[in-house]
This record gives C-alpha cells, structure tokens and sequence, in this order.
C-alpha cells in the first residue's frame, strides 16, 4: 500500500465538504499523516451566510438560497458575515469536526479556489488533494466549472473527491 505522508483538504463548510474532513481524518489516521485544512475564499466582501442542519443535524454553511435536494433545507440562522469573519467561521468548524486529531495545519487563502489549491499543494509536496464536490447544476457547471473538477485535471498528485 502507498504511504500517505501530506494530506490536503480543502474545506469550505458544506455538505460535501464536512464529508470530506470526515475522510480525511480516517486516512490521516491510517497513514498517521501530516493534514492541512485550507479555505479559499475570493477579495473579501459582505455576503449573506446561511447556516442549515441536514437529517443527521450536523450544520454545515452556505452562501447562495442552497443546493437544489429532493428535500427541503431549513435555515437555522441566518447572518452577515464579512468574508475575513467567515475564513475564521471554517477553521473552526474544521478544528471542530477534526477533534483529537493529531498533526493538523490550518490556513485561509484568498484566490481562485482551484489555482490555490493546486499551487498549495505542489508547493508543500502534497501526496493526496481530498476535495467536497458542491454538484453545481448544469447551468453553473458550464459557466464556471466546477473546482473539483479544475483540481482533479491540474493536480500533480492524486485527488479525492467526495460526493
């Protein structure tokens, strides 16, 4: 079996993303790894931060009306956060979710999202990406791609994304 020594997750407080800090934890643990917990955030500026629970009521972050699901979402609270404020709304979470888990990094980037990613991750010879798919519907897909999908094709390394 291969050795996974570095183990990037990029968190942005979604669904998928909380997901993808579970996985992470669970293979940082079996290959007793080095893991980074990175959010990319755009030039900051206000934005309406919606918080919503799933069925199993852990609470995850969104910034648009939600994710199109066969069931409804029902916000629990909803505030203005200054992008600055939400960087540090994540890691919490993240440190949160990642408890007792040894050998965790933490930083907040701004950017484009998948460039970072990518960069980051052959800066600081990253042997896995570990990425949530936010499953953007088709319209959205062709304006903008999807990160995931930019990371999985520019990545120097193996990439894992959770659905």
């Amino acid at each position: 079996m291969v050795q996974l020594n570095k183990i990037l997750v990029a968190f942005d407080g979604s669904q998928n993303g909380i997901k993808a800090l579970e996985i992470a934890k669970k293979i940082t643990r079996d290959n007793n790894a080095q893991l980074t917990v990175i959010y990319i955030h755009d030039d900051p500026f206000e934005h309406t931060i919606r918080v919503s629970k799933n069925e199993s009521g852990d609470e995850y972050m969104y910034l648009e009306p939600g994710p199109l699901i066969n069931q409804p979402i029902a916000p629990v609270e909803e505030k203005v956060v200054v992008m600055d404020e939400m960087s540090d709304r994540v890691i919490l979470l993240a440190n949160a979710k990642l408890s007792g888990l040894q050998n965790v990094n933490y930083e907040s980037i701004t950017g484009r999202p998948a460039e970072e990613i990518v960069n980051y991750a052959e800066l600081h010879n990253t042997d896995l990406i570990i990425i949530g798919n936010r499953g953007l519907s088709g319209f959205k897909k062709l304006v903008s791609g999807s990160v995931s999908k930019k990371v999985f094709k520019e990545a120097t390394c193996s990439v894992f994304i959770v659905k």
